[in-house]
């Protein structure tokens, strides 16, 4: 399997129209505010030497846009998670 048969395979089985995405964190109020802002979000690396290439293409995924909206956007808190 190569890039292409993942891109393809990616583009055939996933849509990002109406797609719901669950995040976990301890700061969900600040994330929530700064993914709906716009503005780049910066990929952070623990680790030392990451290869140019992926800084290079991190700058651009960093800058990609969301189609979020402040309506459709919701924090939870834990203790309600898993109530039904």
């Amino acid at each position: 399997m190569n890039k292409a048969d993942v891109d393809r395979a990616l583009r055939k089985h996933l849509a990002t129209k109406n797609q719901a995405i669950a995040i976990v964190s301890d700061h969900a109020e600040a994330l929530r505010d700064s993914l709906l802002s716009g503005k780049p979000t910066p990929i952070v690396y623990d680790t030392k030497d990451t290869p140019p290439e992926v800084i290079k293409e991190d700058q651009v995924i960093e800058r990609f846009p969301l189609p979020l909206s402040p309506a459709r956007t919701t924090v939870v808190p834990v203790d309600s998670m898993f109530e039904r």
